[in-house]
């Protein structure tokens, strides 16, 4: 049987210890739409996270929808996480009930590459965010990991590093974001993978 674990949001005000300018600096200089090279940079260091980590194409969503899938109740709102460690923005993706997105990354993995974003939950607190790590093997078969679901509150927080065990050597390809439940108003801001996660 698959064990499903609910992974709890840190929640914002939990994090109001974080100096903003250290948030800041954290971050790339823009939120558009880029080549996901695999190079990195540390969003998360002021969290404690010293790890590289790479942008989902428009994965602050300043582009609207360019570059995601989608289905259900899914649109871009006005808002940004409040830390900006991607740079300044003013958009942010949300998904009501059954919504799905799924994003695109281009980065080659290893055997635990992990996930990192920024969410909130604006509606019913039993609904839940599930997180799927997309990727194809090195024999090209497309592959789905999952490791569990988010609950969150209504303040922006910031997500542990959601680890998934995918077969060694394959390409990360994307993420894909739905929310479980019904009367979820989710948010989500600045979509990061570390490829090269190995703990």
């Amino acid at each position: 049987m698959r064990r499903t674990h609910r992974l709890i949001l840190a929640l914002a005000a939990a994090l109001a210890a974080v100096p903003a300018q250290a948030a800041l600096a954290a971050g790339p200089p823009a939120k558009a739409m880029a080549a996901s090279a695999c190079s990195g940079n540390q969003p998360f260091a002021p969290w404690g996270d010293t790890a590289a980590y790479t942008a989902a194409l428009n994965g602050g969503f300043e582009l609207g929808l360019v570059g995601w899938t989608t289905s259900g109740a899914v649109t871009t709102v006005a808002g940004n996480e409040p830390w900006s460690v991607a740079g300044a923005g003013s958009s942010a993706l949300e998904l009501r009930d059954a919504g799905v997105a799924s994003g695109r990354f281009g980065c080659l993995g290893q055997t635990r590459p992990s996930i990192r974003l920024f969410a909130r939950n604006l509606g019913a607190r039993k609904s839940s965010l599930r997180i799927d790590l997309l990727y194809t093997s090195p024999t090209g078969v497309a592959g789905v990991a999952t490791t569990g679901t988010l609950v969150a509150g209504a303040a922006w927080g910031v997500t542990p590093a959601i680890g998934y065990s995918i077969p060694d050597g394959s390409q990360i390809t994307g993420v894909r974001l739905a929310v479980q439940g019904s009367g979820g108003i989710w948010q989500v801001d600045d979509v990061y993978v570390d490829p090269y996660r190995s703990t």
